[in-house]
């Protein structure tokens, strides 16, 4: 959800700081730290239009039947 906020505003033409001070104005204590927003505002900057993470190699966190 935070990360939609931030395309939006970065989509909107605020700068990093600017994203920032709103997310954590609307969040609070539950706002993602000062370095995540300014990572996420790059990327949407960048032209990054997803909001999930990408796909990553290596162990899987959880274990399904397809795996075992």
């Amino acid at each position: 959800e935070i990360r939609g906020v931030i395309r939006y505003l970065v989509w909107k033409g605020k700068t990093p700081v600017e994203v920032y001070n709103e997310v954590k104005t609307a969040y609070g204590d539950k706002a993602m730290n000062r370095t995540s927003v300014f990572k996420w505002c790059r990327e949407f900057k960048n032209g990054r239009t997803s909001v999930h993470d990408d796909q990553r190699s290596g162990r899987p966190s959880i274990v399904t039947d397809e795996i075992v």
